[in-house]
């Protein structure tokens, strides 16, 4: 059985808000990803758009950074997140317009 949790915190180290959630069976890796994953969807629907990202699985790391492959079966997860290029398709469809962004701050907020 697995779960995955985190804690948010500003610049300064105060404490935002945290999180946990059960996730079932699953390996350490896949739990450790989804936990990622998650508390990067709950920053994002809060309209956060800079993150520091710590955890404490160096393999995890690794494959975030690009430096070790994701193994296959994790590979679909970490696809399957919502990316910013869906996002922005989404929006696209939604506002039936054109748009260039030209700062990160000009991209539309998570609805």
């Amino acid at each position: 059985m697995s779960g995955g949790g985190g804690v948010v915190r500003d610049c300064h180290g105060n404490f935002v808000f945290g999180y946990s959630e059960f996730f079932g069976t699953m390996s350490s890796l896949h739990a450790e990803l989804r936990g990622l994953l998650v508390g990067i969807k709950h920053c994002m629907d809060r309209g956060f758009q800079q993150l520091h990202v710590e955890a404490d699985s160096l393999t995890l790391i690794r494959i975030v950074q690009g430096d070790s492959a994701c193994p296959w079966q994790l590979q679909r997860e970490l696809d399957g997140s919502d990316s910013p290029a869906d996002r922005l398709a989404n929006y696209g469809v939604d506002s039936e317009s054109r748009q260039v962004f030209t700062a990160f701050a000009d991209l539309p907020r998570p609805s």
